[in-house]
């Protein structure tokens, strides 16, 4: 069965202007985009309004989505480049960068997630605290939510061989801290459900 987040016919409806069929994209991507806000962010109020601003430039630019990959990375991509701008303006940009470039610096710290968006990342619990923001962000996307390695580094800046290399020790430092059965999931069930399925997920 299509992906409604990714059928052709409800993207081109809303490229038309259709806002039922955006009304589909948005039900089918809001969750995983503001779970990986607020893992991003730390905050939830912050990530939600980020989220919100971004699906508003996907509405108003859905001409510029050329259909060549999927509308979960181009969300994504836009959502983060929405939150990078929003902390340019304030000043902040740099340093959130370079906080979350770096090891045992996380500018997402101290999140408070919201009780169901957040259920997939919630239930990777201290294992994602062991890992560096981009090795996390890498990790979520690629393995959580699905994304390519080209699609991830498209939507974090950063090369495809960087990208591979921090899922490579991202899903190290979960097996190390998760048991074996951590990795058997992640190959066994395959993008979307890898991590979760040792937590319990279906």
């Amino acid at each position: 069965m299509e992906d409604p987040g990714e059928a052709t016919a409800t993207i081109a409806a809303a490229r038309r202007g259709d806002a039922r069929g955006f009304e589909v994209l948005v039900r089918a991507h809001q969750g995983p985009l503001r779970a990986w806000l607020r893992a991003m962010t730390g905050d939830a109020e912050r990530a939600d309004e980020v989220a919100q601003d971004a699906f508003l430039r996907a509405w108003q630019r859905l001409d510029q989505f050329e259909g060549r990959g999927r509308f979960r990375a181009w969300l994504f991509t836009l959502a983060r480049r929405t939150f990078l701008d929003a902390l340019r303006r304030d000043g902040r940009e740099q340093a959130f960068l370079q906080a979350w470039e770096a090891e045992g610096q996380d500018p997402g710290a101290g999140l408070e997630p919201g009780p169901e968006t957040m259920t997939e990342v919630l239930e990777l619990g201290p294992a994602l605290a062991r890992l560096t923001p981009a090795e996390r962000d890498c990790l979520l996307l690629t393995q959580l939510w699905g994304l390519s390695m080209q699609e991830t580094s498209a939507t974090l800046g950063m090369p495809v061989g960087t990208v591979k290399s921090h899922v490579h020790r991202a899903r190290d430092r979960v097996t190390r801290s998760g048991g074996d059965r951590t990795t058997h999931a992640a190959h066994a069930s395959g993008p979307g459900r890898a991590l979760a399925t040792e937590n319990g997920q279906r």
